[in-house]
């Protein structure tokens, strides 16, 4: 009887760690998909506004302030797209990060699984 009182407090702690590693991977995820969306609009929002002032800017016809404009408006582009590639890559980590930490918690998971079934 005294050995099954650690035994069950043992396997309470692990029950409880892995479902703050559940509830933290769920927390990861949401945020990835925010992070996304918010890059996705902030870059749609940038192109918009760049290609309003290259229309404004067209429009008033003025050849080397257009060109020299022209010029800044599409290496911001270069810019913000060298930003979003980089924030992909971000994403990507995070995610293969999750799926890392995932295997782990089911292998955590299946282990504790063994356990109690052999009795231990």
């Amino acid at each position: 009887m005294t050995q099954l009182i650690p035994d069950i407090g043992s396997f309470l702690g692990i029950l409880i760690g892995s479902g703050i590693v559940g509830v933290w991977l769920r927390g990861r995820s949401v945020k990835v998909a925010e992070l996304s969306r918010d890059i996705t609009d902030l870059r749609d929002r940038e192109v918009r506004g760049l290609a309003t002032k290259l229309d404004q800017h067209v429009d008033q016809d003025d050849s080397k302030t257009a060109k020299a404009e022209r010029r800044q408006i599409l290496n911001k582009l270069d810019k913000i797209g060298d930003k979003v590639d980089l924030t992909r890559e971000d994403v990507a980590e995070l995610k293969a990060q999750r799926e890392a930490d995932l295997g782990y918690t089911k292998a955590v998971d299946n282990s504790l699984r063994e356990h109690k079934r052999d009795g231990h």
